[in-house]
């Protein structure tokens, strides 16, 4: 019988925990997602990774650095 608790104790206290952080949680109109919310976010991750390195960047794994090019910090 002692293994049922040991095997009930984890499922109980997470079950506890996800109680507590729903009750506590933001209610109402804060709890939905906003679509352009994301949107925006997701197109300002796509604009910063299409920008290109900076002139002194280190090459990318596998390339040499050619010699007399400075190393940038």
């Amino acid at each position: 019988m002692a293994w049922l608790w040991w095997l009930l104790a984890p499922v109980a206290s997470t079950g506890l925990g996800a109680v507590v952080i729903w009750w506590r949680g933001p209610t109402g109109a804060s709890r939905r997602l906003r679509r352009t919310d994301a949107v925006t976010e997701h197109q300002a991750l796509l604009k910063a990774l299409s920008q290109q390195p900076p002139v002194g960047a280190l090459p990318r794994a596998g390339q040499r650095q050619q010699a007399g090019q400075p190393i940038a910090d």
